[in-house]
């Protein structure tokens, strides 16, 4: 009888919520998996069923949560069909976990996973995904789902189905156009084998590209690259996020680019573009990065300053030891007007130093 619930349940999930097929999958597994583990009708089932459930196996946080959310929205559905009164699932709470940034790879890891060199049919379709994925900042399942007929080339933007089924429109790069054009008119036709495929990235088998294959293909270019750092698809999205951050693009456009339905999902990618914003203050603020300035400055004429009155002392002390009679008072005077010029000339020479150095340093970063 569960079986049928759940069976049910899914369908309603495709048809009238329209969730994704990730989403519908995980749903399906933890309900089936609860079936089996309480062995009871779920229409009399408690909340102490559920969270003895949670109590007793020993899951992270993040699959509590995800599984709790399916009870909730099964149970929300039963509710609906009118199979039950009260909700046994309304109690239930999330667990509080801590979020993690996410990671990404810097623009010189990019710019290394990128230049590899084509020599293959599969080297070039490759080229295509990754080049594409990087410039979009999609999914990878959104990747592999997308057809011929979703690439405009003329005007390099694309039609992705998102998750819940909506659909977004994304540009792309002058670069991932070109590389995706070479695959499709020199090198797409070898993979589909006389087979009649909609699906614009095909495997060896002539059928779509799956995530896994994906994932195998990005491996294999981490190593061929000399990548050290672990890497996932979804770092080119975060990747993507980050890098437009730092090079000032909003935090609103960015969410439309990802495809994000509250900001609150985008504003994590803000954490991780603060490192760059310290950095480009350090840089160009104009009263922050003048310190090490002052204090070279300072030394110098310190060492200037001792210097002269060893110099000056010696002097007077030699001049009493041969008897030449110079009152007190001029020495003193000579002593303070040296030190006054001497200052003078090595803040004037450290001011034109630094003031050289900065104007070439800004000339660069031009």
């Amino acid at each position: 009888m569960n079986n049928n619930y759940i069976n049910d349940f899914i369908m309603y999930l495709k048809v009238e919520r329209k969730l994704s097929n990730n989403t519908i999958n995980s749903y399906y597994e933890d309900l089936m998996l609860f079936s089996n583990a309480v062995k009871k009708d779920f229409l009399k089932l408690k909340q102490n069923d559920f969270t003895s459930y949670l109590t007793k196996n020993n899951f992270k946080a993040t699959s509590k949560n995800r599984k709790i959310s399916a009870f909730r929205s099964f149970y929300k559905y039963l509710e609906i069909d009118g199979k039950i009164k009260e909700n046994p699932t309304q109690f239930l709470n999330n667990l509080k976990t801590t979020k993690k940034l996410p990671k990404y790879l810097t623009e010189e890891e990019i710019e290394k996973l990128l230049n590899f060199k084509c020599k293959t049919k599969y080297d070039y379709r490759n080229k295509a995904m990754i080049e594409l994925m990087y410039a979009t900042g999609m999914r990878v399942s959104e990747l592999c789902d997308l057809k011929v007929s979703d690439i405009d080339l003329h005007n390099s933007i694309l039609r992705c189905i998102t998750k819940g089924n909506k659909e977004r429109i994304m540009p792309f790069g002058e670069i991932a156009n070109i590389y995706l054009e070479l695959y499709l008119n020199m090198y797409r036709d070898m993979f589909l084998k006389n087979k009649n495929i909609e699906y614009l990235f095909i495997n060896n088998k002539g059928t779509k590209i799956t995530r896994q294959g994906f994932y195998i293909n990005l491996e294999e270019i981490k190593k061929v690259t000399g990548i050290k750092k672990e890497i996932s698809p979804h770092m080119l999205r975060h990747s993507f996020a980050t890098h437009l951050l730092e090079h000032g693009a909003d935090l609103r456009s960015v969410q439309e680019l990802l495809g994000h339905e509250d900001i609150k999902t985008t504003q994590i990618y803000t954490h991780l573009s603060n490192k760059y914003l310290k950095e480009s203050y350090k840089n160009y603020f104009p009263r922050n990065k003048k310190e090490w300035h002052i204090c070279i400055t300072l030394f110098f004429k310190l060492t200037c300053v001792i210097i002269w009155v060893f110099i000056a002392s010696r002097i007077f002390w030699i001049s009493v030891s041969i008897g030449i009679t110079i009152a007190t008072s001029s020495v003193v005077s000579c002593i303070v007007s040296s030190i006054a010029i001497i200052s003078s000339v090595i803040s004037s020479i450290t001011h034109i130093f630094f003031t050289t150095y900065d104007y070439y340093l800004q000339k660069s970063r031009e």
